[in-house]
């Protein structure tokens, strides 16, 4: 009898707070993140869950985030932006005190916190750097089968500078980016994620054009980067090394990062009526290959 009243009362719930969940997901991947914000807000005062409040707290972030992107991208004050930064820090900061095992909530703390130390400039992000650098570690210790950890790391690692100013390495930048889109993929392949973003391999790009290594270089290198990758056990350092174990074509840093920002920008021009997103990555992509190519 237990049972049966359990699966008649509780599981139907359960199945309602997934559909909303990921229908906020859906919002979210089309850009449309008003609309998930407002059905967050509305669904969070009938949660009583702390696990699934984390959850609601945590989207709320990252829709923060990407609206206050938007707003840049129309030109809006650094106020503005600062204010809108600082509130998805504040809803992923809700989001870990709720869960503290909930990865995406250190995810989209780092996330917030970066893009408020690169409104306010260089010395703002440097001083950023060390306390993402741990948020975005503790998110991959949790959840190393994302790709979103991974990718911010692979873009920490390449922009901020190195020893001794700071711990930037774009050796291990290439090497973070490389498990990003892997990772990503095979999200893609479990249903978890809708697509690899195109920014993924823009910041690919990025990578290998700043390490710019030869094809020689990278032929000899692999071998010595998968013996590195086998011997550490911690999981983010081990990733340094991913290269090591990943396919990768046969050609320089350089040649393959035309190639990346080539493929970005065909499959962009072919997108009618682009949205931000798309019109951003094509921008991005577009740029970067003129410096790679002129």
């Amino acid at each position: 009898l237990f049972v049966a009243v359990f699966v008649l009362l509780v599981v139907p719930r359960l199945f309602a707070q997934s559909d909303y969940l990921k229908l906020s997901d859906k919002l979210s991947f089309e850009d449309k993140n008003a609309q998930s914000t407002d059905l967050l807000l509305k669904k969070l005062p009938s949660v009583t869950n702390p696990t699934v409040q984390a959850e609601i707290y945590w989207r709320l972030s990252r829709d923060t985030l990407h609206a206050t992107d938007d707003m840049k991208a129309e030109g809006a004050s650094d106020q503005t932006l600062l204010s809108g930064y600082l509130k998805g820090e504040s809803y992923a900061d809700k989001a870990i005190g709720l869960d503290p095992n909930n990865a995406k909530g250190y995810y989209w703390k780092a996330s917030n916190i970066g893009r408020w130390g690169q409104t306010r400039g260089i010395l703002a992000s440097l001083f950023k750097a060390d306390p993402m650098r741990k948020l975005l570690d503790r998110s991959a210790e949790l959840d190393p089968s994302q790709g979103d950890a991974w990718f911010v790391l692979g873009q920490l690692y390449e922009q901020v500078p190195g020893f001794p100013i700071s711990f930037g390495n774009v050796v291990y930048a290439v090497s973070l980016g490389r498990k990003a889109i892997d990772a990503r993929k095979a999200e893609l392949a479990r249903g978890v994620v809708p697509d690899v973003p195109y920014d993924y391999y823009i910041q690919l790009a990025r990578h290998l054009a700043k390490r710019n290594w030869s094809a020689a270089r990278r032929r000899r290198e692999q071998p010595i980067e998968a013996q590195k990758y086998r011997e550490t056990t911690n999981v983010v350092e081990k990733n340094f090394y991913y290269e090591g174990v990943a396919e990768i074509p046969a050609t320089s840093d350089r040649q393959e990062a035309i190639q990346l920002d080539e493929m970005v920008v065909n499959k962009m021009e072919q997108i009618p009526n682009r949205s931000v997103t798309p019109n951003r990555d094509l921008s991005h992509a577009t740029d970067d290959l003129t410096k790679l190519t002129r």
